[in-house]
C-alpha cells in the first residue's frame, strides 16, 4: 500500500539550465514546468506481478520484487525525465514563438506607429495650410463684404443724387418750357407793337402829307390874298404865285424826304426787336 502510494511529484524544474535546450547567448529567464505527479506504486506493482513466477520461493520472490521495483523506478525515472524532456522542448518552442510573434507583432507596431506618425505630421501640415488658407480667405471675404459694402453706399448715393438730377431736369424742363412761352409772348407782342408801329406811322405820314398839303394851300391863299392885295395888276402876282408854288413844292419835297428817312430809321430800329423775337 505504501508503495502504491508513493507519487514523485517535480515541482521546479529549469528547462534551459538542467535539460540544456536554450542557447548560450539567449537572454530568456529560467522557465519551469508545473507539478506532474506518476503513479509508481502502481506501475511497480503491475511490473512484479507480471514477472513473479508462481512456482518460487517467498524469499525470491521478494528478491524478484525487490529487483523489479529498482527496475521499474529506473525505467519511471526514464519515462518521467522523457516526458519532461518532451514538455520542456514543447513549452520552450511555444516561448520562442510566442517570443518571435510578440517581436513581430512589436515590429509591425513600430512600423505602423511610425507610419501613423508621418501621417498625422503630414496631416498636421496640411491642417496648417488650411487653416492659414481658411484665415487668407476669410479675410478677402471680409475685404469684399467692405467693398460690397462701400459700392452699396456708393450706389444708393448715386441713386440719390440721379434722383435729385432728374427732378431738377424736370424742374429746368419746366422753367424752360415757362420762358418759351413768355418769349413766344413776347414775340407774339413785339410782332403786334412793330405792327401797330408800323401802322401809326403810315398813318402819321399821311397826316404829315396832309398837314404839309393844306399849309401849301394855305401859304398860297396867303400869297395870293397878299398879291391881289399889294398889285393892281396881275402879273406881280402871278410871279409870286410861281416862286409860292416852287417854293412849296421844293417844302412838301423836303418835308416828304425827311419823313421818309425818319420812317426808315424807325423800320431799322424796329426790325432787331423782331428779328430776335423770331
Amino acid at each position: 500500500s505504501a508503495l502504491n502510494e508513493r507519487r514523485f511529484p517535480c515541482r521546479e524544474l529549469p528547462c534551459s539550465d538542467d535539460l540544456s535546450l536554450a542557447p548560450a547567448n539567449s537572454n530568456s529567464a529560467a522557465r519551469y514546468i508545473p507539478n506532474v505527479e506518476f503513479p509508481l506504486g502502481e506501475l511497480f506493482m503491475k511490473k512484479a506481478m507480471a514477472s513473479t513466477d508462481p512456482h518460487g520461493s517467498p524469499n525470491t520472490a521478494v528478491a524478484v520484487a525487490a529487483n523489479v521495483a529498482a527496475s521499474a523506478v529506473e525505467a519511471a525515472y526514464e519515462e518521467g525525465l522523457a516526458r519532461l524532456k518532451a514538455r520542456a522542448f514543447e513549452r520552450l518552442e511555444l516561448d520562442e514563438r510566442l517570443e518571435k510573434l510578440s517581436e513581430e507583432v512589436e515590429q509591425k507596431i513600430t512600423a505602423r506607429v511610425g507610419r501613423l506618425q508621418a501621417e498625422l505630421e503630414r496631416k498636421s501640415s496640411e491642417l496648417e495650410r488650411a487653416k492659414l488658407e481658411s484665415e487668407r480667405l476669410s479675410q478677402e471675404k471680409q475685404d469684399l463684404e467692405d467693398k460690397a459694402s462701400e459700392l452699396s453706399r456708393q450706389v444708393d448715393v448715386s441713386v440719390e443724387m440721379l434722383a435729385s438730377l432728374k427732378q431738377d431736369l424736370v424742374n429746368k424742363e419746366t422753367e424752360l418750357s415757362h420762358k418759351q412761352q413768355e418769349v413766344s409772348q413776347i414775340d407774339q407782342f413785339l410782332q403786334e407793337t412793330a405792327a401797330r408801329e408800323a401802322n401809326a406811322k403810315v398813318r402819321l405820314q399821311q397826316f404829315i402829307e396832309e398837314l404839309l398839303d393844306r399849309a401849301d394851300r394855305a401859304e398860297k391863299q396867303l400869297q395870293i390874298i397878299s398879291s391881289c392885295g399889294t398889285t393892281p395888276n396881275g402879273s406881280l402876282g402871278r410871279c409870286s404865285l410861281q416862286a409860292s408854288k416852287g417854293t412849296g413844292r421844293q417844302r412838301n419835297s423836303s418835308l416828304s424826304g425827311s419823313t421818309r428817312g425818319m420812317y426808315q430809321v424807325s423800320e431799322r430800329r424796329s426790325s432787331p426787336s423782331t428779328g430776335a423775337s423770331e
